[in-house]
């Protein structure tokens, strides 16, 4: 018996996204998913050097060390999330073949956790100048750039929604939980209708 089991966005099914429909309409806020970026869990020791030199040469990017930061390497970024946690996320849909595996053979005796999470979330890009206008409307977080700027990461809420925040060239990528991400897409387009 074969195995046809085939990966899906948790908004394949939905009519909010993208928003609005007409791209020529997105000047002022344009909503997208960018469905099934390889996203991986990474901990480990910050003190350890051998353990951060190990990450990044299987990464190609330094893991940041200082709070609610970003660095991008060519094929993905990585986020601070706390003390001892990363979140590695792809800039392609299915991202690097083998990162995992890769990851954890550079890591090995060294006090660290890899985990893939992609099939678990879903990202949502807000572009346009009133991409912050649109989550402060359902988040109490300080989203103005001097205060949430170029290379700034959050984990917040938005409504009742856990979410994690980045701000981009663009606009504000938001990151949520599968389960979440219906409910947040419809709260995402009532927000912008003002603005579209």
């Amino acid at each position: 018996m074969s195995n046809n089991v085939q990966q899906q966005s948790p908004l394949a099914h939905t009519q909010w996204l993208p928003y609005p429909a007409d791209a020529a309409d997105a000047a002022a806020i344009a909503l997208r998913e960018r469905p099934l970026l390889q996203m991986i869990t990474l901990r480990g020791d910050p003190a350890d050097a051998g353990f951060m030199a190990a990450a990044q040469a299987a990464l190609g990017v330094a893991l940041p060390t200082q709070a609610n930061t970003v660095r991008d390497g060519d094929a993905h970024g990585v986020a601070w999330m706390g003390p001892d946690e990363w979140l590695v996320q792809s800039r392609l849909p299915h991202g690097t073949a083998g990162l995992p595996a890769r990851l954890t053979a550079a890591l090995e005796g060294y006090f660290a956790s890899v985990v893939e999470v992609t099939s678990g979330y879903t990202v949502i890009d807000i572009d346009g100048p009133h991409a912050a206008d649109v989550l402060a409307k359902g988040c109490a977080m300080d989203l103005h750039p001097r205060a949430f700027g170029a290379g700034a990461c959050a984990q917040t809420r938005f409504f009742d929604a856990a979410v994690f925040l980045r701000r981009t060239a663009r606009g504000i990528t938001l990151t949520t939980r599968r389960s979440f991400a219906p409910y947040v897409a419809e709260m995402l387009v009532d927000a912008a209708r003002e603005y579209a």
